[in-house]
């Protein structure tokens, strides 16, 4: 697997909660080239996690991530790779994903992100998430098939503060809060086009889709509350699972080299992320 977030365990029983038959990102097809051109510097190229896995980014001429491919070590030490393409539109919005096992869709109103389907090798249709959006087209709420929904809070600049997620009976779940914005750019500013962080799995845009991008920067502080026991069980109460500060180094550009992890709740041990870019003099 490849890492999606810092919350790794969080997310696998969440995987089991949703009951999701997603596909897993893994071919390499050609995508399109938008007319667009963006000439932005600090293209993101790779995200090193420092335990021997890492991701790397494909641009085209135009400016827009065209493939990922994530390297990971299998439970036999081996790595393995899996790859997602991505093509846009003659505006620039990334329409769709393919990947070994299937492939999403993207849709918009007035370039706003309206809704995300996702298919499986005989392109049939077998999961979708409605998005809501605010005026500046960010994302402010989500709702999927199985009617698992999420609630997002923005602060005044239009920064990702909490979100929510609620389950089929709307239970209360899931909550994330993150604060400490630095005015700095974060590695995703990199990715033209996309409204959510579609280098995640499709089965966890619901959790952690609508922190991507935010106007102040990246957060320096990270806190995971979860209502659901190591079985996947609704507990009735919410409590926090893993909190998280960073530490971070930049670039002359103010783009992150480096991210020193800071674990609050098991004794302040610390993980660090490296980030390396292209186009960036």
């Amino acid at each position: 697997m490849k890492k999606i977030t810092i919350f790794t365990k969080t997310l696998i029983i969440l995987f089991i909660l949703a009951n999701i038959n997603a596909c897993k990102k893994d071919e390499t097809p050609t995508a399109a080239t938008p007319t667009t051109i963006i000439n932005d510097l600090c293209k993101i190229s790779k995200i090193d996690y420092g335990d021997g896995d890492y991701e790397t980014y494909t641009f085209n001429n135009a400016g827009f991530v065209t493939q990922e491919d994530n390297f990971y070590k299998d439970t036999n030490g081996k790595i393995q790779q899996s790859s997602a393409t991505f093509s846009y539109d003659a505006s620039g919005l990334v329409i769709g994903s393919k990947y070994n096992g299937g492939s999403e869709k993207y849709s918009y109103v007035n370039g706003a992100l309206s809704t995300i389907e996702v298919f499986d090798d005989k392109n049939q249709s077998i999961y979708k998430i409605t998005v809501t959006t605010d005026a500046n087209k960010r994302i402010i709420g989500m709702k999927d098939s199985n009617n698992i929904t999420a609630k997002i809070t923005r602060d005044a600049q239009g920064n990702f503060t909490k979100s929510e997620v609620f389950d089929e009976k709307n239970n209360l779940i899931q909550r994330e809060e993150i604060s400490s914005y630095d005015g700095k750019k974060n590695w995703r500013s990199s990715l033209k086009g996309w409204s959510i962080d579609l280098s995640l799995p499709n089965q966890y845009y619901i959790y952690y889709g609508g922190y991507f991008n935010e106007p102040s920067g990246g957060s320096n502080d990270d806190k995971l509350y979860s209502a659901m026991d190591s079985n996947g069980k609704y507990t009735g109460k919410l409590a926090l699972i893993e909190n998280y500060t960073f530490t971070k180094q930049f670039n002359s550009k103010g783009f992150p080299t480096q991210i020193i992890l800071k674990d609050l709740l098991n004794g302040g041990n610390n993980s660090t992320r490296t980030y390396s870019y292209s186009d960036c003099q």
